[in-house]
């Protein structure tokens, strides 16, 4: 099985088309195609079925394609290791992050990367945590931040905390809910949750709710979108949850407010975490170590004089 043969096939997987994957890779049609059969014989399954609509995966390719994926970066991150090693900082670095830690410990920590490290390229993968896990498992992405359920994740992920994200409740200075004061006050209220109530941000809020003796929140809008959320927030009666650390850190932030309840509101713990048997290459490695700095820096900061 050859690297070169493996790159064709993901490049079919990627274009659903044999000629535009040869075109991709710099062959002709029956070049790639001769060398997708030479991989299936060596497989012995069928890895593309053409039809009317294009090239398509088989059962047995959909399988080998995240394989295969796996196998080709962790080829490339070799390369990309043994330059680093030869004294060439150049490459990809590429990562997930929700919300909180997106404005408050990784604009510092991006100018110091770009600063040290100016020929690596950095992608930045909004979102929370589920969402990334699938990328960290097949090797594309090499880290991630935010927070994670209170279960945990699985045993194959290294988790990191970093510091606690403190959860308010938020509404538009304009809402009349703002002079509530319980929970009970916010039963019949429409809110905007930034993940399902099954997982993440959205299980906490529901787990507050359960923890008071109160019916699930009517969770009427699932959004991750900072841009969005504050529309919604602005246009409509709706609320929300959000880090009580980012009020004040956006100059939109200051119009919404904290609704006060007098119940206790659960902590998520804003974590690193990535692919446990897969060392990171010597860039991330060092982001990875300018957002533990941050993360410090922005606790302190928090802590009363």
């Amino acid at each position: 099985m050859k690297l070169r043969e493996l790159e064709n096939f993901i490049a079919v997987a990627a274009t659903g088309s044999i000629r535009a994957a040869a075109r991709m890779q710099g062959l002709t049609p029956p070049a790639l195609t001769q060398s997708i059969a030479r991989l299936e014989e060596e497989l012995h399954v069928p890895l593309i079925i053409r039809t009317t609509r294009g090239a398509v995966l088989s059962e047995y390719g959909t399988a080998f394609l995240h394989r295969a994926r796996l196998i080709t970066g962790e080829v490339e991150k070799a390369q990309v290791e043994m330059a680093h090693m030869l004294g060439k900082r150049s490459g990809l670095v590429t990562i997930g992050s929700s919300m909180t830690p997106a404005i408050t410990i990784l604009p510092a920590a991006t100018v110091r990367f770009r600063q040290q490290m100016p020929e690596v390229r950095l992608n930045i993968v909004g979102g929370i945590y589920h969402q990334h896990l699938a990328p960290l498992r097949s090797g594309e992405m090499d880290f991630a931040i935010g927070p994670i359920p209170s279960s945990g994740l699985d045993g194959d992920f290294d988790i990191e905390p970093l510091f606690t994200n403190d959860l308010a409740v938020v509404a538009h200075r304009t809402n009349p809910l703002v002079q509530a004061r319980s929970l009970t006050d916010l039963v019949d209220a429409e809110w905007i949750v930034t993940g399902p109530l099954t997982q993440g941000p959205g299980a906490t809020l529901a787990d507050a709710f359960r923890a008071h003796g109160l019916s699930a929140p009517r969770a009427m809008i699932q959004c991750d979108s900072i841009l969005i959320l504050q529309t919604l927030l602005a246009t409509t009666r709706m609320i929300c949850v959000l880090p009580r650390q980012l009020l004040g850190q956006l100059p939109w932030l200051h119009t919404v407010t904290a609704i006060e309840v007098t119940e206790a509101l659960p902590s998520n713990p804003i974590c690193l975490f990535r692919r446990l048997d897969i060392p990171l290459l010597p860039a991330a490695a060092h982001l990875a170590t300018l957002l533990r700095r941050e993360a410090h820096y922005f606790v302190q900061a928090d802590q009363p004089a």
